[in-house]
């Protein structure tokens, strides 16, 4: 275990910012650590290796983020025309007579 490893914090969870927090698994004379997050779930695949472990959960890869923004406001939309449309249908304004 190195001096760095130590001094390392868990991040909050990256979905929901939510507290992260360690889990113990034993499977008989076997240890494996998971890292799992209070709020929301999310967490790691269990490894033996508690460091592995801390290295998957703190590593954020921002360089590939998504911009949430603009999805959501996609979402919206779509839901919107599929909404619309429906009411039209179901009104008979979409029928031609």
């Amino acid at each position: 275990m190195t001096a760095k490893y130590k001094k390392e914090r868990l991040k909050p969870c990256p979905c929901c910012s939510g507290k992260a927090e360690w889990v113990e698994l034993t499977t008989k004379e076997v240890w494996f650590w998971q890292i799992s997050c209070a709020c929301c779930g999310l967490a790691t695949i269990p490894d033996e290796k508690k460091f592995y472990c801390l290295q998957r959960w703190n590593r954020r890869d921002y360089k590939y983020k998504i911009n949430t923004g603009w999805m959501l406001v996609i979402l919206f939309s779509l839901i919107f025309i599929v909404i619309a449309f429906s009411l039209g249908l179901a009104t008979g304004a979409g029928m031609i007579k």
